[in-house]
């Protein structure tokens, strides 16, 4: 029941600023068909925006490089775009009916260089798997590194997510 509460607080919290932010933040790029988890990848879009403008956040983008050794940070700069104003050029968009969203332990995927970001809506709306606040702005940033150009096993998702929760959570 308690994790119910909590989900319930978050969307109301999110239901009061999402008007006043949905002009100016770049969230016109959230297309996903559950209103709840429409809200919640916009919060989480938001926290992620916050946390990487603190530079030991931002910091991660040099701890990884791409498949030709440039660091995400150097990828980046190439674009002549902050971390910031790049994750408002990202696109989330609902994953809903894809494979990688039908195993139920993703919550949002891309392929590295790509401006997409594939959102299981499902996943990020249970309450179950409480992904509003803080897990959701980590794995939201996740993908904006695989975005950057990084790929994935080595480093593994998980040793990824890690380096990210020491330096942003």
């Amino acid at each position: 029941m308690r994790p119910s509460l909590t989900l319930l607080a978050a969307l109301l919290l999110a239901l009061m600023t999402h008007a006043t932010h949905a002009q100016t933040d770049g969230q016109r790029r959230v297309r996903i068909a559950a209103s709840v988890s429409q809200i919640l990848v916009r919060q989480a879009i938001n926290g992620a925006r916050d946390r990487l403008r603190r530079p030991d956040c931002a910091a991660v983008l040099d701890e990884f490089t791409d498949p030709d050794g440039q660091t995400l940070r150097e990828n980046l700069r190439a674009m002549q775009r902050t971390v910031t104003q790049y994750l408002m050029d990202i696109w989330f968009l609902d994953g809903t009916g894809s494979t990688l969203c039908s195993t139920g332990d993703v919550a949002a995927f891309t392929t590295p260089r790509s401006r997409v970001v594939y959102v299981c809506a499902a996943r990020f709306g249970s309450v179950s798997d409480s992904l509003c606040g803080p897990a959701g702005e980590i794995i939201v940033i996740h993908e904006l590194l695989h975005t950057l150009g990084l790929g994935e096993n080595p480093p593994s998702s998980a040793e990824i997510t890690r380096r990210i929760w020491k330096r942003c959570g």
